[in-house]
């Protein structure tokens, strides 16, 4: 596999399809095996827990992650998996597997804890104001527990992102090329509008 670095780069990170948070079963996940599809279907609904958070202080630390980790395994295949102009289908299959296995539980454990949050925001809720402010204090470090792991899984992803992408050109025969800057924009504005939707619908159910 050969690479090409072309000018240009892109910080868009895709938001993706809304996601019915209640339909989440970790038991029945668990009995599938890993794969992209688990992972895009775990990160919908990681995805919709980090719209739903919305602090300001939410540092998003995965911007641009994906064409970083996409240029570096591209070099990295290049340089090291790459014999007689050929790359092996284990190989890279060995890239890539691992990475979506790791974002898989990370989203997982970004789910329980939402779910934990939301048992502690009800126990908080119908309390009244007995033992209030334990509750108060339970409700605020299971919220940052909860953003830490959104923020670990979402970078996961996106690592996984970066490395399909370049495993992608490999499996082809293709040469490798930057993203192109403007590639995926029309897809953010839409899948904004989609995201604000599921946001209404979320806050419809909360309020029923």
């Amino acid at each position: 596999m050969e690479v090409e670095v072309v000018a240009g780069s892109s910080n868009v990170v895709p938001f993706v399809r809304p996601a019915r948070l209640e339909r989440h079963d970790e038991r029945r996940e668990e009995r599938v095996r890993p794969s992209r599809d688990v992972l895009f279907d775990l990160r919908c609904q990681v995805r919709e827990i980090d719209e739903l958070l919305e602090e300001p202080y939410h540092e998003r630390s995965w911007w641009g992650l994906r064409d970083e980790v996409d240029a570096e395994t591209a070099v990295f295949i290049a340089e090291q998996l790459t014999h007689g102009g050929r790359v092996s289908s284990a190989a890279l299959d060995g890239l890539l597997d691992p990475a979506i296995e790791r974002a898989i539980a990370a989203c997982r454990e970004a789910l329980s804890s939402w779910a934990e949050l939301g048992k502690a925001r009800e126990r908080a809720r119908v309390s009244g104001n007995s033992g209030i402010a334990w509750f108060a204090q339970q409700v605020d470090a299971l919220t940052e527990q909860t953003m830490g792991l959104v923020e670990a899984a979402l970078t996961l992803d996106q690592q996984v992102s970066g490395i399909e992408r370049a495993v992608g050109f490999a499996r082809r025969g293709e040469v490798w090329v930057r993203r192109d800057p403007h590639e995926g924009i029309q897809w953010l504005l839409d899948a904004e509008e989609a995201a604000q939707l599921a946001k209404a619908e979320a806050l419809t159910r909360s309020a029923r």
